[in-house]
């Protein structure tokens, strides 16, 4: 049973180095609480490309997470806590029973060495209070990732945009989630914060400046070294939309937008649509210069072929889709809570509130039609976003839990 529950190892080499404390060299061990599968996509795509930065910067990180299916990691170890059976069965299935398993495997690793005191415990989203409690108990130092604004952000904007549009809201965030998060962030010593506007959400809830930690998400370039385009080219500009197509991404707002703004071109769309948006925008989702695509292999070719980045999004953390957009030398247009830090605002792209339709239609007007701002743009964006590859927010990562670990 204890065998199980400390979960399936997975081994890796490391390459550390050690900090100097008094003479004594010390490794400072980070063990990361990731409660979604780690397959490449999506959040757990998130932490692990955190992981490996942290890893390959001098501390001895240890991932515990449901499933593992990526190569063996280099940086960091791992250590899965669904059993090889169970890990066929669609995860949704079992997540309950992944949870308390992951949640008593994760706090085993504390309970088992009491030299693991001041030992950083990084938790995303899905860690219960009790897990939180239990492990500042243990003398853990507590850090908790915010992938989105805080609940009461969020639920204050869901929930008048779903009003707005007259839409019944999918996953509605109740008065209980918001409370609970309030809970977590004031147990816990350190919050990162992946944008200014997730940062000022947080400090709106009652956490404190001083525990907030000021990072972002990044994004890779080997993933984008092709220069392949995968969509034929087309008379006009091709804006682009990349992410759930949905109110919460202001995807409405954009296809509202595009067509008013009456220029040629076309925009193209990439992801899941979300049921009631669907029904409701039909009639712009209908038109012929509105490509949808699902899903595609080959997103750095989507990024190649367009020449305009959109991005109308309501609530976010960290987007990385505006980092990848970037970083493919697209000059972006989005809200504050798009802006991912990389964007400055009449340099690399424009940031403009959501709902401001003269704005947004003037942006899209002027990149369109001005083949020179949209190249200085670019290129400005292509320059920016080198500062955000995920080698380099793992490097300024590690600074930050290094010195909050002294």
């Amino acid at each position: 049973m204890k065998r199980a529950m400390s979960g399936r190892a997975i081994q890796c080499s490391h390459s550390l180095m050690e900090d100097e404390k008094w003479g004594i060299q010390v490794k400072r061990t980070v063990e990361i609480f990731m409660p979604l599968p780690c397959t490449g996509v999506g959040v757990g795509y998130t932490c692990t490309s955190i992981a490996k930065g942290l890893g390959k910067n001098g501390l001895d990180v240890t991932l515990v997470t449901p499933k593992y299916t990526l190569a063996p990691p280099e940086t960091y170890k791992v250590v899965e806590t669904i059993p090889r059976p169970l890990q066929l069965i669609p995860f949704k299935l079992v997540k309950g029973f992944s949870n308390f398993r992951l949640e008593r495997a994760f706090l085993a690793r504390f309970k088992r060495n009491p030299a693991r005191v001041g030992t950083i415990a990084y938790l995303w989203p899905g860690a219960s209070i009790n897990l939180v409690k239990a492990l500042r108990a243990e003398g853990a130092i507590i850090v908790r990732e915010m992938i989105n604004s805080h609940l009461m952000t969020a639920k204050q904007i869901l929930d008048n945009e779903y009003k707005r549009c007259k839409l019944l809201q999918p996953n509605e965030i109740s008065a209980m989630a918001v409370q609970q998060e309030r809970e977590f962030l004031s147990l816990s010593d350190f919050v990162f914060c992946s944008n200014r506007e997730s940062e000022k959400s947080v400090v709106e809830s009652g956490v404190p400046d001083a525990k907030v930690l000021s990072t972002s998400f990044g994004w890779d370039p080997e993933r984008f070294a092709s220069e392949s385009k995968e969509l034929s080219p087309v008379k006009g500009v091709t804006l682009l939309f990349v992410g759930l197509i949905c109110i919460r991404k202001g995807a409405h707002l954009i296809l509202e937008y595009w067509a008013r703004s009456n220029i040629p071109g076309r925009l193209v769309m990439v992801g899941a649509i979300e049921p009631e948006l669907a029904k409701k925008y039909a009639h712009l989702l209908s038109r012929e210069d509105v490509i949808l695509l699902k899903y595609t292999k080959n997103i750095s070719g989507i990024y190649k072929s367009a020449d305009i980045f959109v991005f109308p999004t309501l609530e976010e953390g960290g987007p990385q889709v505006t980092c990848e957009a970037a970083g493919c030398r697209l000059p972006v247009i989005t809200t504050p809570m798009g802006a991912a830090r990389v964007i400055q605002h009449g340099v690399d792209g424009f940031i403009i509130d959501p709902f401001d339709a003269t704005r947004w239609m003037e942006a899209i007007k002027a990149l369109s039609s001005n083949l020179s701002l949209r190249q200085t743009m670019a290129d400005k964006a292509g320059e920016l976003a080198r500062q955000f590859t995920w080698d380099k927010i793992g490097d300024a990562r590690a600074r930050q839990l290094r010195e909050i670990a002294n």
